[in-house]
């Protein structure tokens, strides 16, 4: 996954966690511990913000964030069973 200027973009359909925590931090992405393994597909638009999922992402123990509502330069995204989807509109 890169972060570049305003978008996140990464070369993966499915995006698989494999270790340690995410944290975001005003206006960019810190990756701590681990890496994510990537593969085919990428995301890229304009405005939006994570949120709902985010709470359940935090409660698998395996993606941990600062705050409840994350911003970012990218649609709306949610967190769906396995694999992160972008919402239409």
């Amino acid at each position: 996954m890169v972060w570049q200027s305003g978008k996140m973009v990464w070369e993966s359909a499915e995006i698989v966690w494999e270790s340690g925590e995410i944290v975001y931090t005003v206006g960019e992405w810190r990756e701590s511990v681990g890496v994510w393994r990537d593969s085919v597909g990428e995301w890229k638009d304009s405005v939006g913000e994570w949120r709902d999922s985010v709470t359940e992402l935090r409660d698998s123990g395996e993606i941990l964030w600062e705050s409840e509502v994350i911003v970012w330069e990218c649609g709306e995204m949610v967190w769906e069973s396995g694999e992160i989807v972008r919402e239409s509109g």
